[in-house]
């Protein structure tokens, strides 16, 4: 009984509340819309929504420029100066503006080239590109308008706005797939940016007048040269890792057919749902205290809180689902996805060594370390690609599960290695760092 109580009241444990409702709305929404799409349109239409959604993603990532934390942060900063306010408002809100335009432009009137890249030849869905163009700019004011909200520290509204666009995003999703098959799915995927930004829209309309803080004569490119230290590694992980995502699925398309390259998607989004509780850890209690940390020895200790809580728990919870695989293959999915089991174990070695370097992964983001994050972000993505190539040609399918072990396991090494006087600190240093905090 100490034991238990001991874990329910670990703080990692106490953090979930109303957000515990999103991630499982999220998850539950997610499973359901997945499993329709799967028994609807089978292996090769997951593929191709796993291409649109790549595109996509990167599209994203570049409309709002990286920015999401700064303007969390400087709108935080400054929330009690109405004058700033004004002025980092108003500034990103044109810059994203013109970008997202900009962005959307030639997507729309080159509608088909894009089809022939992310789909081929043998498919016409350019009018997904042409709506995708039209709610890019959306997209945008989206994450605009909730990071202000979040800058305000308005938390409960975030998650409110997250909860009720999972809903709508969810009952949209299954409707038009039920009704139009492969081409409802791929357009409710580009036209639920539009859904999230009415939301949005409907809850900081209630907090804050936003036509008092953007005037089209106030634009300070001060604002934008300090949210662009926030951009490039955004951009890396956000937007290579996609694009290399795609490209590594259209390879498989060629080599082993889109039936198998849809099973490996399939196994992507499946793990992508269960690695939303440990984001979700990361982002709202670990993140915050790494980036408060101030000596070797409190960032360690965030270090082994997170190794004694997170990983058992993802260990415990990763070998319940090996063990009843075929059971939540069919639940979630179909019969024809069970090839899927013979994935499943090297799909979770690999987000076992990707949960153990995730930790150590946002030391960068907390300590502002970019060239380290690059370097290493860069190096992974390389060894993921050509490790997918290699692999795929000698094992099939099942090679590219292997591949995503075989990346994050050199990814987790690299960091431990980089990190290791702070993940090994000695009693010794320990002693010096109390002495420090001491003075």
């Amino acid at each position: 009984m100490k034991l238990i109580r001991s874990i329910f009241q670990n703080p990692v444990f106490k953090i979930t509340s109303i957000n515990s409702v999103s991630v499982l709305i999220r998850i539950v929404t997610g499973l359901v819309s997945t499993s329709v799409v799967a028994k609807i349109l089978g292996p090769s239409g997951v593929a191709l929504l796993g291409n649109l959604r790549n595109f996509i993603t990167s599209l994203e990532t570049v409309s709002v420029l990286g920015f999401n934390n700064g303007i969390v942060k400087y709108v935080a900063q400054y929330n009690k100066s109405e004058e700033d306010l004004r002025r980092i408002i108003s500034t990103v809100f044109w810059t994203l503006l013109g970008i997202s335009f900009l962005i959307a432009i030639p997507l729309f009137f080159f509608s088909d080239y894009w089809n022939t890249m992310i789909f081929g030849k043998e498919y016409d869905f350019s009018i997904v590109f042409r709506v995708t163009a039209l709610t890019i700019p959306l997209f945008a004011l989206n994450i605009f308008l909730i990071a202000i909200i979040n800058g305000l520290s308005e938390f409960k509204k975030v998650i409110y706005i997250n909860i009720v666009s999972n809903l709508l995003g969810f009952v949209f999703t299954v409707f038009m797939v039920l009704q139009f098959g492969i081409h409802g799915a791929l357009l409710a995927m580009a036209f639920v940016p539009a859904i999230l930004f009415v939301v949005s829209w409907f809850w900081i309309s209630r907090s804050l007048d936003l036509k008092r803080y953007i005037k089209k004569g106030i634009y300070d490119s001060t604002v934008v040269r300090n949210l662009s230290e926030y951009s490039l590694m955004a951009f890396v992980s956000a937007f290579c890792y996609p694009l290399i995502c795609l490209k590594i699925r259209t390879n498989a398309i060629d080599a082993v057919g889109i039936e198998n390259a849809g099973n490996w998607e399939a196994m992507n989004r499946l793990a992508n749902f269960y690695m939303i509780f440990v984001s979700t850890l990361l982002t709202v209690y670990f993140f915050p205290k790494l980036s408060q940390s101030e000596s070797d020895k409190q960032t360690q200790s965030v270090f082994v809180d997170y190794y004694k809580s997170v990983v058992p728990m993802f260990v415990a919870g990763g070998l319940i689902l090996y063990l009843l695989k075929d059971f939540f293959i069919a639940l979630i999915y179909s019969d024809r996805f069970l090839v899927l089991s013979d994935l499943f174990l090297w799909q979770l070695v690999g987000d076992f060594f990707k949960v153990c370097s995730l930790i150590l992964g946002y030391q960068f983001y907390a300590k502002k370390m970019t060239i380290a994050f690059l370097s290493t972000e860069v190096f992974s993505i390389t060894v993921l690609y050509f490790s997918s190539n290699y692999l795929m040609n000698t094992y099939g399918t099942e090679g590219l599960v292997m591949a995503h072990t075989v990346t994050y396991f050199v990814y987790f090494f690299i960091l431990l290695i980089m990190f290791r006087k702070v993940v090994f600190l000695s009693k010794q240093y320990r002693k010096i760092d109390v002495k420090k905090e001491r003075r």
